[in-house]
């Protein structure tokens, strides 16, 4: 069983906690007043979204899903250190999201065809999808396989 890593997408809360269980984060993108900033940790902290989000606006904020290349890069360097990749989204009921990824991971395929990319669709978003996310950490450390997982959140 070759190793692997677990990443989510800013739809999920707390990333920095599950940054601490192993999880990485592919940020979505957000838009205020015609400005636009990767959503947190990148070109805005999660303080100052809410201190935006309480400023008087003329256009209220926007969420945008981050594109086919921003998972390849995501992806990519863990793909070539030889691990795997489980990957879960917010819901494609909410966005679109998914649905990169899943672009992403045919591309990808084609470079590392023995690679395994699993994208879940969580169908929901925030505290729901960072509980589904932590749970599938602390059983990547339990031992689980990429399979276990995939099979437990699903359900």
């Amino acid at each position: 069983m070759r190793d692997f890593k677990i990443f989510t997408d800013t739809g999920a809360d707390n990333n920095a906690t599950l940054e601490e269980k192993g999880a990485c984060i592919v940020p979505l993108y957000i838009t205020f007043d015609n400005e636009t900033y990767l959503k947190q940790y990148v070109d805005l902290t999660v303080e100052e979204f809410y201190e935006r989000v309480t400023r008087p606006l003329t256009i209220h904020p926007k969420t945008s899903l981050p594109s086919v290349q921003d998972f390849i890069e995501a992806f990519k360097p863990v793909l070539e250190s030889g691990k795997d990749i489980l990957y879960f989204s917010l819901s494609s009921k909410l966005s679109g999201t998914i649905q990169s990824a899943l672009n992403a991971r045919e591309m990808l395929l084609s470079e590392f065809p023995d690679a395994v990319i699993e994208c879940v669709d969580t169908y929901t978003v925030t505290a729901n999808e960072t509980y589904m996310v932590g749970l599938a950490c602390d059983m990547k450390t339990e031992g689980k396989t990429i399979v276990d997982i995939k099979n437990r959140i699903e359900k």
